[in-house]
């Protein structure tokens, strides 16, 4: 597929107007994304294009822990920026966040970007493993 990254408005009836699907940035809020989304359906209608086809992801930080304590700790060690709009929890938090980003924005895809170098390799496996045993589970329920 081809996902335009879209800022500006103009941008989102841009992708529209070409039949193109756009992605929702990593530092815009969920209400943001829900909105850009309802605009780039509206937008991929009037031109004639079916949204019903278009794809909808979403790229977020996420920092995964068997306590959201935990995940908290790892997202302080990675700074302000990295945590603004990152999904940081125990595995119901995760999932619970995700859920709210396919219901409320109708997200299709969730790029989910782990890999902060100061953690280290084996907290990024740990969270990658977590997230594949506990979180994935229940966004399939």
């Amino acid at each position: 597929p081809i996902w335009i990254v879209s800022v500006q408005a103009e941008a989102v009836d841009f992708a529209a107007g070409q039949g193109l699907s756009i992605l929702a940035h990593a530092d815009e809020p969920l209400e943001a994304v829900r909105d850009k989304f309802a605009r780039h359906r509206a937008a991929l209608q009037a031109a004639g294009g079916h949204p019903t086809y278009a794809e909808y992801p979403v790229i977020r930080d996420v920092f995964v822990a068997e306590s959201t304590a935990e995940a908290r700790a790892m997202a302080e060690a990675c700074g302000e920026q990295r945590r603004r709009w990152a999904l940081i929890g125990d595995p119901d938090a995760v999932a619970g966040a995700l859920r709210r980003y396919r219901t409320e924005a109708g997200m299709t895809h969730v790029l989910c970007r782990v890999p902060f170098p100061s953690l280290g390799q084996a907290a990024i496996m740990a969270m990658l493993h977590l997230f594949q045993a506990e979180v994935w589970p229940r966004l399939q329920a």
